[in-house]
Parts: C-alpha cells; sequence; structure tokens
C-alpha cells in the first residue's frame, strides 16, 4: 500500500501544482505528499493562499474529482516514467546520517521493523499497475471513496480569521466538527 500510495502522490502532485498553482493560481504554494505519523499513512495536500477555506477545500475536492480521469486516461509510457522514477528514488542510498536515521527511527516508532522496507516498495512498484493505482485512488482518495476519512486544518492568522468564519463544507455528513482552537490561529474542520 505505501509504495502504490507514493506513486499516486507523485502523480499527484505533479497534477496538483499544474491545476491548483499554474492554471488556478489557488495559492502561493501547493504541494501533495504522503503523510504518515503514528501508523496511519494519508494523502496531505498543501495549498497556501489568501482565499478562505471553504474556498481551497471546494477547489482542492473539485481537483480530486478530476484527478480520476487523469488517472484513467494516463498514456502508458507516461504511467512508467512515473514508475521508473520512483524506483529509482527508493533505489538511491540516504545521502545523510540524519537521511538514514530518520529513516530507521519510524521502523522503531511505528513498530514495523520493516529494515528493507525500500527494497520491498520497488519490488512492489516493479508489478503495479495503473488499474493498480485506480482502484487504490477510488477506494481512499476520491471525494465518494468508501475509506476516504478527510481532514481540513486551516491556519489563517487574525485579520483573515474574520474575514473567513468557519463555515462547514457542503459535503458535511462526511465532517464532525468545525471549530476555532482557542487562543490559535487554527480552524479544525473534521
Amino acid at each position: 500500500l505505501d509504495a502504490h500510495l507514493s506513486l499516486l502522490s507523485q502523480m499527484f502532485d505533479k497534477e496538483a501544482y499544474s491545476q491548483l498553482r499554474t492554471k488556478e493560481q489557488l495559492g502561493y504554494i501547493v504541494s501533495a505528499e504522503v503523510h504518515a505519523r503514528w501508523g496511519v499513512t494519508g494523502l496531505r495536500v498543501i495549498v497556501q493562499s489568501v482565499r478562505g477555506p471553504l474556498d481551497l477545500h471546494e477547489r482542492v475536492e473539485a481537483f480530486l474529482q478530476s484527478f480520476e480521469t487523469v488517472l484513467a486516461e494516463m498514456p502508458e509510457d507516461v504511467f512508467a516514467s512515473h514508475v521508473e522514477s520512483l524506483i529509482n528514488k527508493k533505489r538511491e542510498p540516504d545521502m545523510s546520517l540524519y537521511a538514514r536515521s530518520s529513516r530507521i527511527f519510524y521502523e522503531v516508532v511505528s513498530a514495523t521493523f520493516a529494515w528493507t522496507r525500500r527494497e520491498e516498495e520497488v519490488k512492489h512498484l516493479e508489478v503495479v499497475t495503473k488499474g493498480d493505482l485506480l482502484v487504490l485512488f477510488q477506494r481512499f482518495c476520491a471525494p465518494d471513496g468508501e475509506s476516504r476519512r478527510p481532514v481540513s486544518v486551516s491556519v489563517l492568522g487574525k485579520e483573515a480569521r474574520a474575514a473567513h468564519p468557519v463555515v462547514v463544507p457542503s459535503d458535511s455528513e462526511n465532517f464532525v466538527s468545525a471549530s476555532w482552537a482557542e487562543e490559535s490561529d487554527v480552524a479544525i474542520i473534521g
């Protein structure tokens, strides 16, 4: 799953930057990456923008909806180049002691102890198909994905807070709360 999610993230990041940053000019920073903490792995989308949280949420959701088509219609040679690129990254040795210790410490903290994780992920990547990624995307990432569990966090300065009150998105059946954290500039919608 981790190898497939990493590949999906690589493709998603490139498309998100192209669509949300370049074409829509949604924010100063747009990126997507795999985020793994405490045994939970997910796809994180980051947008730094002057726009309000609800607008950003809606644009990211619209992008997620359109990404499935991008992935399904991706030419096989482009798909293969993404796979090859990620395999090459996974085969690179750690470039610093910090990188190596971070990788090893992750295995200890998560209690997985998968010391050969990168090699195992390469094996999975060598046989992955576009269909495998479509299934992963449809189940976990698509707006109507059966196993999708979204969390949206917005950080605003105090002046922006007045201009952008917390509003629960229209697809609020997926959300359990929306509130401003006391004494901070963080809106948590999730």
